[in-house]
């Protein structure tokens, strides 16, 4: 982690934290957990698609690495409201068993997840 960057340029990610995953209902600049759905159990993108799917479910591998970006710099603030929102968006994602490794492997710096199935249940 480069201290001096995060620093320099703190205000502006808190800011870009905010609008993609804002926690706190009584910041009424950005909704709450803007760009996650929690019906769905999903994050959406937009933009054109020309084939018959769209292009409206956003990448699990980009959404997974920004709530874990999120819960790391929300550590860095000392935020447990931060790190909670990020926690929960994060396992509300999809639960395929990829998709569980890859969460313990970014997140808990888990280095094994053949067995991952068998914790899981």
């Amino acid at each position: 982690m480069d201290r001096a960057f995060y620093n320099q340029y703190r205000e502006m990610i808190l800011l870009l934290m905010q609008d993609y995953m804002n926690h706190d209902a009584s910041d009424l600049r950005f909704p709450v957990l803007r760009s996650f759905d929690r019906y769905a159990g999903h994050s959406w993108a937009h933009g054109f698609g020309s084939f018959a799917e769209g292009n409206n479910l956003e990448s699990t591998g980009e959404a997974i690495n920004s709530w874990v970006a999120a819960y790391h710099i929300a550590q860095l603030e000392n935020n447990q409201a931060m790190m909670d929102a990020a926690i929960y968006v994060t396992f509300m994602k999809p639960m395929q068993p990829n998709n569980i490794g890859l969460i313990m492997i970014k997140m808990f710096g888990v280095k094994n997840t053949a067995n991952m199935q068998v914790l899981l249940g």
